[in-house]
C-alpha cells in the first residue's frame, strides 16, 4: 500500500538488509572456488595483519563472531558505527582532521579485541564491511559489479539499485543499499526458493540450507552473545534465523527494516520503515507477531 507519498515502485534505504545481499554474494564466491570462508581475514586484505582483525576469519565475519573492538550502541551518538558512517558521510558533525578517508582505513587501523574470535555473536556492522572488501579481493573485481552480475541481475529484478559509497567508490554494504519493494521482495522469494529463481540456481541451495539450520556452534555463540534473550534465534551467513520445528529467516536494518522469509510455507514479507529510534524492541515484537499471523492465515496448519 502506498504512504506518505511512497509506492511500491519507490527506493528506501534498506539499513543493515543489506548485509544480507553480501551473506548471499559470499555462497555464491564459495561456491566458485574463490572465497574460502576459513581462510583468515589477512589471506584476502595482507594490509590487516597485525590489527584487530589478527586470527579472524571470513567464517567469523559471516556470522558475527570477530573479536574486533567496536561499539555499535545506536543511542551513543559517539560509537564507532556512526563514526564509521562519518566516513560515507552520513555523520559530518563527527568528522575531524583524523577521521579515515575510506572505509577499508577505518577498518583497518582498528587496535584491539573486546573478545577472543569465534567466543559469541556480538553484531557489529563494520564485519560486513570487511567481508565485502574480502570478496572484491577474492574475486578480483569491484564489490559493486559483483552484487549486480552474480546476485542484482539473476533475480529478474524491475529496477537498478542505488547503494552509498566512500570516497574511494567502495560501496558501504554494512548498511547503504537501497531498493523499491518489489525487487526486495524478489530477493526474498529467492531465499524461500532454495535460492533458485525462475529455474536457474543464483544462490547455492545448500548455503541457503546451511544459513536456515545453522549448527550447534553458531546457537552457542548467540545464546552466549549480546542478543542473549533472543532464545532460539541464530546468526548464520548475514542472515538473523528463528528456529525451531518451523524456521524463519529475517534480513532487518535499524529504523525497522524487515524482511520475513519462511520457506516451510513458502511465504515472503517485507516492511519498509522510518521509526524514530534505531531499535524499537516493542515495535519488532508486534511487526513479527503481526506478520506471524498474516502467514498463520494465508497458510493454515
Amino acid at each position: 500500500s502506498q504512504g506518505r507519498g511512497r509506492g511500491p515502485d519507490d527506493h528506501h534505504l534498506l539499513n543493515s538488509v543489506t548485509k544480507s545481499f553480501v551473506g548471499m554474494l559470499a555462497g555464491i564466491a564459495v561456491q566458485q572456488g574463490r572465497l574460502d570462508v576459513a581462510a583468515p581475514v589477512r589471506h584476502y586484505l595482507p594490509d590487516f595483519t597485525g590489527s584487530s582483525w589478527e586470527g579472524t576469519t571470513v567464517r567469523h565475519l559471516l556470522d558475527m563472531t570477530s573479536g574486533v573492538d567496536y561499539g555499535e550502541d545506536y543511542e551513543d551518538e559517539n560509537a564507532d558505527f556512526w563514526h564509521e558512517t562519518s566516513v560515507v558521510g552520513w555523520r559530518p558533525a563527527l568528522v575531524t582532521a583524523t577521521t579515515p578517508a575510506t572505509l577499508r582505513e577505518f577498518a583497518r587501523v582498528r587496535e584491539g579485541k573486546d573478545q577472543a574470535d569465534g567466543a559469541s555473536f556480538h553484531y557489529r556492522t563494520i564485519n560486513t564491511c570487511v567481508l565485502g572488501m574480502a570478496l572484491e579481493a577474492a574475486c578480483g573485481q569491484p564489490l559493486q559489479h559483483l552484487l549486480t552480475d552474480l546476485l542484482w541481475r539473476p533475480l529478474r529484478t524491475r529496477q537498478d539499485a542505488a547503494i552509498v559509497v566512500d570516497r574511494a567508490h567502495f560501496p558501504y554494504v554494512g548498511a547503504g543499499m537501497n531498493t523499491c519493494a518489489e525487487d526486495l521482495l524478489r530477493f526474498g522469494a529467492m531465499m524461500v526458493n532454495g535460492g533458485c529463481v525462475d529455474g536457474v540456481q543464483v544462490v547455492p541451495a545448500d548455503w541457503i540450507d546451511d544459513t536456515l539450520h545453522g549448527n550447534e556452534e553458531v546457537r552457542a555463540q548467540f545464546a552466549s552473545g549480546s542478543n542473549a534473550n533472543m532464545r532460539g534465534w541464530h546468526y548464520r551467513n548475514q542472515v538473523w534465523v528463528r528456529g525451531g520445528e518451523r524456521p524463519v529467516m529475517f534480513a532487518m536494518g535499524i529504523h525497522g527494516q524487515l524482511v520475513y522469509m519462511d520457506p516451510a510455507r513458502q511465504f515472503v514479507a517485507m516492511k519498509f520503515s522510518s521509526q524514530p529510534r534505531p531499535v524499537d524492541s516493542p515495535m519488532w515484537l508486534d511487526t513479527f507477531t503481526a506478520i506471524d499471523a498474516i502467514s498463520d492465515y494465508l497458510s493454515p496448519a
